[in-house]
């Protein structure tokens, strides 16, 4: 991946964010550096393109579990209470 391709995927991916990702987002897979110091050290675009992707995932995968726990949670609260009043169990007539 030349650099210039990896502009274009980065624009293309991530739109308006695309320089906010670069600057700011620190990446594991190179080095603990953002993808800006990382083409500036002579890491490969494509490692970097890589790294981003990887990184982002699991971003997505820690909003997609946060959702999921989410809609447990309204499901959880949509149960009917328990037929327990502030007096101990109702009677089985009134419940």
């Amino acid at each position: 991946m030349r650099r210039s391709e990896f502009d274009r995927a980065v624009t293309d991916e991530f739109g308006a964010q695309a320089a906010a990702l670069l600057a700011d987002l620190v990446l594991s897979g190179v080095g603990g550096r953002t993808a800006t110091e990382a083409i500036a050290a002579g890491v490969p675009p494509r490692d970097v393109w890589m790294a981003l992707l990887q990184r982002l995932a699991a971003v997505r995968g820690r909003l997609s579990l946060c959702a999921d726990q989410a809609a447990a949670a309204k499901w959880w609260l949509s149960m009917p209470m328990a037929s327990v009043s502030a007096e101990g169990p109702m009677p089985k007539a009134l419940s």
